[in-house]
């Protein structure tokens, strides 16, 4: 784990619910409340990979450090004929890949936007 950096990843992995092949394409954007920081395309493999800022390590490593040892993001996922997706409050540590799967929804079967606090 790289210390000297306070960033940690943030790597979703997307399929299409219809065949279960890479969602190839799809727009992910990470805010802080209403403030785009990043956004990349998923690659043919389907996955996008946002490196993203975050607490020092060494608000982890005592139990009398201020605040919390990670900070949150909102994730947004949009893909063109599927239902996009917010996930509220992904929670990214100092050198740590979180990592997420997620299978799109056709915007036939749910039109509407889907939360995941």
């Amino acid at each position: 784990m790289d210390k000297s950096h306070n960033f940690g990843t943030y790597e979703i992995t997307l399929s299409k619910i219809t065949d279960k092949i890479p969602a190839v394409g799809a727009t992910v954007e990470a805010a802080e409340g209403n403030r785009i920081i990043s956004s990349v395309i998923t690659n043919n493999s389907g996955i996008a990979d946002i490196s993203l800022e975050s607490p020092p390590f060494s608000s982890s490593q005592s139990p009398t450090a201020l605040g919390r040892p990670y900070k949150t993001y909102d994730i947004k996922v949009t893909l063109a004929g599927y239902t996009p997706v917010i996930f509220k409050n992904i929670q990214i540590f100092p050198g740590v890949k979180t990592k997420q799967l997620y299978t799109m929804k056709k915007s036939t079967d749910n039109p509407k936007v889907r939360v995941f606090i």
